[in-house]
């Protein structure tokens, strides 16, 4: 169930999503959807014409007669010719056109609850085209966030993280990560459920970045992936987040490497350990060695820290 509960979300361009996909992806042309299309239709020409002229009014951005044949249109055979989920995102903007126009709250809320039945509804009948729980949960925290709560918003986002890697779009991937990020320093999502997420996060990236098709989609990755590195960072602050094997995973075995070598990796690994401590003496010798070998750090104390 979701609450009313005001959440405001404010995310940078990256995270826009692209638009809904209509026409199912290469490799399904033999497909066709099991809900009803035109072909279904007793009245077919009828309904045929009603879908040229919605969309022809949906152009000229005349939404209430547009939706009038929509209407015809979505009852009789809402999945259009089998192979394109044309129906569901023309009613989806309809309905998102309709809650922009009205100043009544009632009818606003009764115009959401549409435009989530309609990504119900297409994802059942096009199940192929679009992640659904990520589309509801960017929704929910740019479009309507009176309607749920930070908690709700992230179950629909671990519901996407939780099923096939390849599927998880770009644009739900920085909205889960504060989300996870705000919930754990909230107290409201355990430690352990916070690194499992996090833990997914981190692999689905590479994937998406592998994966992408397209300059936009590249740009769209590649920016995701930076900012969340830059935002999972904070919970290195948090105590007891990460263990010592996660700081050694990622600081110290990579300074091991001559050939992957840099003083800035040196300096940040320095700098982590100091704070996080699991290093024992012989690997502060190893890194201290190193620091002295190849950024010239003679002057730093390292006396206190081998205590």
């Amino acid at each position: 169930m979701l609450y009313n509960v005001f959440f405001p979300l404010v995310y940078g361009q990256e995270n826009h999503p692209p638009r809904l996909r209509e026409v199912l992806p290469i490799g399904t042309s033999d497909w066709l959807s099991p809900c009803a299309k035109f072909e279904d239709a007793p009245n077919r020409d009828e309904i045929e014409i009603s879908f040229v002229l919605y969309r022809d009014l949906l152009k000229a951005k005349e939404w209430k007669q547009a939706f009038t044949y929509w209407e015809k249109v979505h009852a009789a055979a809402p999945a259009a010719d089998g192979r394109r989920a044309t129906v569901y995102i023309d009613g989806i903007r309809l309905y998102r056109q309709f809650y922009k126009l009205s100043q009544d709250s009632l009818e606003k809320e009764q115009y959401v609850d549409r435009i989530f039945e309609l990504y119900d509804e297409m994802g059942n009948c096009y199940p192929s085209l679009e992640n659904i729980p990520a589309r509801k949960a960017f929704d929910l925290s740019h479009k309507y966030p009176h309607r749920a709560t930070k908690a709700e918003i992230f179950q629909l986002c671990k519901n996407v993280l939780d099923g096939e890697p390849s599927r998880v779009p770009a644009y739900i991937m920085l909205p889960a990560t504060e989300l996870l990020i705000r919930l754990y320093q909230d107290g409201l999502l355990a430690k352990e459920e916070a690194r499992i997420y996090v833990s997914k996060l981190v692999k689905i990236l590479p994937i998406g970045l592998e994966q992408s098709v397209g300059a936009y989609q590249r740009q769209q990755w590649s920016h995701s992936a930076e900012n969340i590195r830059m935002k999972l960072l904070v919970l290195e602050q948090e105590q007891g987040f990460y263990d010592c094997s996660y700081f050694l995973d990622k600081y110290y075995e990579p300074i091991l490497d001559n050939t992957s070598l840099d003083c800035d990796r040196l300096f940040e690994a320095y700098s982590v350990f100091r704070k996080v401590g699991c290093l024992d003496l012989e690997q502060k010798k190893m890194l201290f060695g190193k620091l002295k070998s190849f950024c010239c750090a003679m002057g730093l104390n390292f006396t206190d820290w081998y205590r």
